[in-house]
């Protein structure tokens, strides 16, 4: 998983909780956040696919 954070760079977030269809998550930088999966994810979300975020 990804954290954008407050400064725009991208950050490897961890799972911090596993729940039923809400998971919490903890980057590297400190922030937490929660993601709501209806459908389990059928590729990785790290690192993140080239050309999703602008480099610019």
């Amino acid at each position: 998983m990804t954290c954008y954070g407050d400064d725009g760079v991208l950050t490897r977030a961890l799972r911090a909780h596993e729940g039923y269809e809400a998971d919490r998550y903890r980057c590297e930088k400190g922030h937490a956040f929660t993601m709501d999966w209806p459908e389990p994810a059928n590729e990785p979300q790290w690192p993140p696919p080239a050309g999703l975020f602008d480099e610019g």
